[in-house]
């Protein structure tokens, strides 16, 4: 059986780097409704 794991535990011991050429995103309502 799969055992659950919240989202704090995936990150807390995780460095993301987010490479330079990405760009920044911003939801707007459309977006949020869309997903």
């Amino acid at each position: 059986m799969h055992e659950l794991v919240s989202l704090q535990n995936i990150f807390k011991d995780s460095i993301f780097k987010i490479p330079d050429y990405q760009r920044g995103y911003a939801w707007t309502r459309r977006q949020l409704m869309d997903f």
